[in-house]
């Protein structure tokens, strides 16, 4: 939370990656489509595909910005799969 208000005061570009039970809220943009992931009693983590496909977006927005390669979705939400459950 303490570097989002940060970014936020210095009006930086953020995407937000939350986990449950925080909820993002004014004065950040809650309003935009954030991601989302799930964590249960044992510290997996899971999310459902459109939540997979939010958290390679943002990977891939963050790549552009630093001027990296980046790959293409279905190869970074085939990656992402073997770090998270994906869950239908």
């Amino acid at each position: 939370m303490t570097e989002i208000g940060a970014s936020w005061i210095t009006q930086i570009d953020n995407k937000i990656f939350n986990i449950p039970p925080f909820k993002p809220q004014h004065p950040l943009n809650d309003e935009a489509l954030w991601h989302s992931t799930n964590r249960n009693e044992e510290n997996v983590l899971s999310m459902n595909p459109l939540n997979a496909d939010i958290f390679c977006q943002k990977v891939e927005h963050i790549c552009d910005e630093l001027g990296y390669k980046k790959r293409i979705r279905k190869d970074n939400k085939d990656y992402l799969k073997t770090l998270v459950k994906v869950e239908n």
